[in-house]
């Protein structure tokens, strides 16, 4: 799930045709968890993606699960 909100957040920032030009790819060089509750199979959630800050190498990237409670689908 996190590579797909990684790959949406880099379609919505218009990158694709940067990446595709310069031979980029949304990959992970280094990643840390920290798990504070479990989960039930089937609880509803969002992951809110943001960009920390880069260098000349890499994005730092921020990926939150947020468990949704009465969840109503919007579209």
């Amino acid at each position: 799930m996190m590579d797909v909100a990684r790959n949406n957040q880099f379609r919505d920032l218009g990158m694709f045709p940067v990446a595709r030009a310069k031979c980029w790819a949304p990959v992970i060089v280094a990643s840390t968890m920290k798990y504070r509750r479990s989960w039930q199979l089937f609880d509803r959630f969002e992951i809110t993606t943001q960009i920390l800050g880069w260098d000349e190498r890499v994005f730092y990237q921020e990926q939150v699960f947020t468990r949704v409670r009465n969840f109503t689908p919007a579209g």
